[in-house]
């Protein structure tokens, strides 16, 4: 029988706030930590909680057989540790299963390679150290 390898991204950017052109380059601070600590919220309730309890209960039924893989970019971490610690917690108890994986990859979710390998090198190795620092794994995997 084949076997299937389940990865989620989890990713959600840093929300903007409206601003005119002559605000650019002006001192003007561009997030929306109101919009971010909604939106955080709102997929902290109706996504991220219930689907990690999901994933949690197939691993325990399933005495370990189901295995899963998960890609967090550092700016949800960011996020995530800013207003819901919980769903930190939550990944962090998958991950103590042993049967679940945490991939590498840029910090931002970004395509820095474009750009510098330089650049990609520091987001990888940026968002390497987070995860080794909030989980205790050390991603394998990019």
């Amino acid at each position: 029988m084949p076997s299937v390898s389940m990865y989620f991204k989890v990713h959600h950017p840093f929300r903007l706030k409206a601003f005119n052109s002559k605000e650019v380059g002006a001192g003007v601070c561009y997030e929306d930590a109101i919009a971010d600590e909604e939106a955080i919220n709102n997929l902290a309730d109706e996504c991220y909680l219930p689907a990690n309890n999901i994933i949690l209960s197939a691993i325990e039924k399933s005495n370990g057989a189901f295995k899963v893989n998960f890609s967090i970019s550092g700016v949800l971490l960011d996020l995530l540790q800013r207003y819901r610690p919980d769903v930190i917690d939550s990944f962090r108890a998958l991950i103590d299963t042993g049967c679940v994986e945490i991939l590498a990859e840029t910090y931002y979710h970004s395509l820095s390679f474009l750009y510098s390998k330089n650049e990609f090198n520091r987001q990888v190795e940026q968002h390497s150290t987070l995860i080794e620092q909030l989980f205790g794994v050390q991603p394998q995997v990019f």
